[in-house]
């Protein structure tokens, strides 16, 4: 058998020699190489981007062709650069002869490139950002076209202004809202020319926030809050240790773990009782070692967005009279689930009376209006009282009424029982102002229509004028009966 291989073998080789098989079969037409152009900018170390240091630079390219020795020349190569995406306080000074601009479009016309043999550099021109903040400026659009060229080489080039010495600067977002928590994403970038050393974060969370850390190690100090198992309730201070030297021109991202896959050191969630939708504001400031020409990029905002939420303020009022006065006093439940963010009570007097005024509140000039604007957020389950005194001056009427209004992002499920009707009685009905009693719940008063809760308590014990009058002439006719007797 190993034979019979070996002289089949060796038949078509001598075959393949002699011309005994097709060509085609015997050695297999190489089809030329393509032309392939590309570009990078060899003068910032591999770098991605163009830097402006302190706001100038000359970006400069390396033309190259990727094709083999015997691809050829690459034929009439034009690089177009599009400066669009770059504020329009930018100039552009020092344009190569090879180039021309028009408006905001550089076209640059380098001729022929030989591959793999040929490469050409060129700095286009000369941008000018004077006065524009360090950090990420814009972007430049390349393209590259050759005779012959295979695709159309093109490129999203960033642009920098970078500074001096280090410059760190702080960079935060978050990455939306799932499972109930939002993930914080807290790195920095140097934009200087020297190392700068990271060596802390600290966070500034207001109520409605908890934060939690997926790599307490080393720990983080807190001033204040309230411990919630793996996170921490608002208000608090978060200090955290980084430690971690950055290179120039790169980039540090707070992780749980090492590795580009990890997720992302710090997370947001929100109880049941933050109102929303609404937005958040975290403060976050790193920390550097030693001084920086701009120091003020080492703290930014956080912006986090709430969830929707709902909530259900139940407000009831019980009106007292003394003579020429009557006092209402006001009780407002929140029930939840959702805090209030503040409220505002107005308060309209009922006919033949006037609103007295109320430290806080403003009054209206006819005297029939009192608004009064609490800033101080109500707790689900909370409740708030209070008084609001009103002079009579006629006969008192309808019409009045407290409302309750401006309780936050959050949606009032029941708006029927934001409002509660004010009814002054015609007499005294005490000679002392009542409390307020347990927060009123959801049930309807007959008569009342469930808005209000009018107290028309005894009488004071003063007899009337014609009561007076009956006894007097009940006396009078006892009297004469007994002198006639």
């Amino acid at each position: 058998m190993r034979r019979t291989v070996r002289a089949v073998l060796g038949l078509l080789a001598l075959a393949a020699m002699t011309g005994a098989l097709p060509a085609s079969s015997a050695q297999a037409a190489v089809p030329p190489d393509p032309i392939w152009m590309y570009y990078n900018l060899p003068d910032q170390d591999a770098a991605t981007e163009i830097r402006l240091q302190d706001g100038v630079g000359e970006p400069q390219f390396k033309m190259i062709n990727g094709g083999t020795s015997d691809t050829g020349e690459a034929k009439n190569v034009v690089m177009t650069l599009d400066l669009s995406g770059l504020p329009s306080a930018v100039k552009v000074t020092g344009v190569d002869d090879r180039c021309t601009i028009s408006g905001a479009t550089v076209r640059c016309a380098l001729g022929d490139i030989i591959a793999a043999i040929q490469s050409v550099e060129f700095k286009p021109f000369r941008l000018v950002a004077t006065g524009q903040p360090v950090g990420p400026l814009g972007s430049i659009e390349g393209r590259v076209s050759c005779t012959g060229c295979v695709g159309d080489a093109h490129r999203s080039i960033p642009v920098w202004v970078t500074a001096p010495g280090p410059d760190l600067q702080l960079y935060v977002d978050q990455r939306g809202f799932q499972n109930g928590r939002s993930s914080l994403i807290v790195g920095a970038r140097n934009y200087g020319d020297a190392p700068s050393r990271f060596k802390q974060v600290v966070m500034r969370v207001p109520a409605g926030v908890a934060i939690g850390d997926l790599n307490p190690n080393p720990a983080c100090a807190y001033d204040g809050g309230t411990a919630q198992g793996a996170t921490r309730l608002g208000p608090f201070t978060m200090t955290c240790s980084v430690d971690v030297t950055v290179a120039p021109y790169q980039s540090l991202s707070l992780q749980a773990a090492a590795g580009s896959g990890a997720p992302d050191r710090f997370f947001a969630t929100f109880p049941a009782s933050t109102p929303g939708p609404a937005e958040l504001k975290v403060s976050v400031e790193a920390v550097v070692d030693g001084a920086e020409a701009r120091p003020a990029d080492n703290t930014q905002t956080l912006v986090l967005t709430t969830p929707a939420n709902k909530l259900d303020a139940r407000l009831s009022a019980k009106t007292v009279r003394q003579g020429d006065t009557a006092t209402v006093t006001w009780t407002l439940l929140n029930a939840g689930p959702s805090d209030t963010t503040g409220h505002t009570l107005t308060v309209v007097a009922p006919s033949g009376t006037e609103v007295l005024p109320t430290e806080g509140c403003t009054v209206s000039a006819d005297k029939k209006r009192l608004t009064c604007v609490v800033k101080e957020p109500l707790a689900a389950k909370a409740t708030a009282t209070g008084t609001v005194r009103l002079h009579i001056v006629g006969t008192p009427g309808r019409g009045g009424s407290i409302t309750v209004a401006g309780t936050g992002p959050s949606a009032d499920t029941t708006t029927a029982n934001n409002k509660a009707a004010i009814t002054v009685p015609t007499t005294s009905t005490a000679t002392t102002s009542p409390t307020a009693t347990a927060a009123p719940t959801a049930t309807t008063t007959p008569g009342n229509d469930g808005t209000s809760l009018p107290i028309t308590g005894p009488g004071s014990g003063l007899l009337s004028a014609g009561t007076l009058l009956l006894l007097l002439g009940t006396a009078t006719l006892f009297l004469t009966r007994r002198r006639s007797a």
